[in-house]
């Protein structure tokens, strides 16, 4: 999903002209950092939609290739961004695009866990930083946070989600304060830019036994 490029039957490029793509239902490619992948053309753009998945999340030089009746147009290039995004993940600090860590009191035994439950001695806030994504511009987006509590004291305590670059915090997102919690999902909207292209998550206990367990993030386009 955040790692495809997909093209509906309404893209355009620069450079075959509308009358070719009108006329014809011939063979054409989409060349992207001079990798080239085929694709069938009707309307005006490539019919069926193309999916081109597992991309790194970056810039690409992208143009379109179309043979028709002996004569073969080439587009204008155009940059195409993949973004990462949408993202719907359990979270891991393994694998191409991992998370970080902020302190020994975030872990990843399988989501993102933040505080001690039991045991162990815990001085300061949990919290730990997702990938980063390709942004190159503003987007808005809804964010949703599925999530566990374990709770073990009398008090609460609240986790966060905000906007990060991977050192420096910025909006908050989401805010949500349980005792205990099971397979509960929270929602919020923001934006992502070229600065904040990643987020931090915060659970504000400073001692064990209030523990929050991160099962799946998702990010969607608004």
């Amino acid at each position: 999903a955040g790692s495809s490029i997909y093209l509906s039957g309404r893209s355009t490029f620069r450079g075959v002209t509308s009358e070719v793509f009108n006329q014809m239902s011939g063979t054409g490619a989409l060349v992207l950092n001079g990798k080239q992948y085929s694709g069938t053309i009707s309307g005006q753009g490539f019919s069926n939609s193309t999916t081109l998945n597992n991309q790194d999340w970056k810039a690409y030089d992208l143009k379109a290739m179309v043979s028709f009746d002996g004569m073969e147009y080439n587009s204008e290039s155009q940059i195409m961004y993949v973004t990462g995004l949408p993202y719907n993940e359990v979270p891991t600090n393994s694998g191409s695009h991992p998370w970080k860590a902020g302190n020994s009191y975030a872990t990843f035994p399988g989501g993102l866990q933040l505080g001690l439950a039991v045991g162990g001695w815990q001085t300061g806030k949990a919290y730990a930083y997702s990938c980063a994504f390709n942004i190159p511009a503003n987007i808005s987006v809804n964010l949703s946070v599925t999530y566990n509590k374990v709770t073990t004291l009398s008090s609460s305590s609240t986790l966060q989600v905000a906007q990060s670059d991977l050192s420096n915090t910025g909006t908050s997102y989401i805010s949500v304060s349980n005792k205990t919690a099971t397979n509960v999902t929270s929602t919020g909207s923001g934006v992502m830019t070229n600065q904040y292209n990643a987020f931090y998550f915060e659970n504000s206990a400073t001692v064990v036994g209030r523990q929050y367990t991160i099962t799946k993030f998702t990010i969607q386009y608004r």
